[in-house]
């Protein structure tokens, strides 16, 4: 835990500037997703299982179609 921000800060931006022989595909929600790190709310979490599974086909869907 004492190391965990740096790792998430390095993962952030290893995203957002990746190396010339990679290329990086982020599948995240809008910033209206409601689902934050402390949400309890079992309906929002359930809502948000569902919006990453279907956002993850969603991709799949396009890179075999392409």
């Amino acid at each position: 835990m004492n190391h965990r921000h740096r790792r998430y800060n390095d993962a952030l931006d290893f995203i957002h500037h990746p190396p010339a022989d990679c290329t990086i595909k982020v599948i995240a929600p809008n910033e209206t997703f409601r689902v934050g790190r402390f949400t309890m709310n079992k309906a929002y979490l359930e809502a948000g299982y569902d919006l990453g599974r279907e956002l993850g086909k969603k991709h799949i869907n396009e890179e075999t179609c392409s």
